[in-house]
């Protein structure tokens, strides 16, 4: 099972709260899959006074035209933690072979 982050903080994000390992907090709020990630950031953007000119493109006064990731890709993944018995109750980073790019997270 996988969680996925939106990137916008606490007050903003549309997610559930997940409880986390201890390296990156208590709990944080995530959304159970990558398209569910992309709208809770999409309408962040469109609250902070972007407009939205695509499916993935949104433009604000004064700034460059903001393309965001596919839908499909959209998101930091968490996996499900590991314990002694096996299955965690708390989620962590998921972590590539070769990881070409990361997830941060501001506590």
């Amino acid at each position: 099972m996988r969680k996925y982050l939106c990137g916008v903080n606490k007050a903003d994000c549309t997610g559930d709260f997940t409880m986390l390992n201890s390296g990156m907090g208590k709990s944080m709020k995530t959304h159970i899959s990558s398209e569910d990630a992309f709208k809770c950031y999409s309408k962040f953007l469109i609250k902070q006074g972007y407009i939205r000119i695509g499916s993935r493109e949104f433009f604000k006064e004064g700034n460059p035209i903001l393309v965001l990731t596919k839908k499909c890709r959209f998101g930091g993944i968490l996996r499900r933690g590991k314990n002694l018995e096996g299955t965690g109750k708390s989620f962590c980073p998921k972590v590539y072979h070769q990881a070409k790019s990361g997830t941060i997270i501001s506590t």
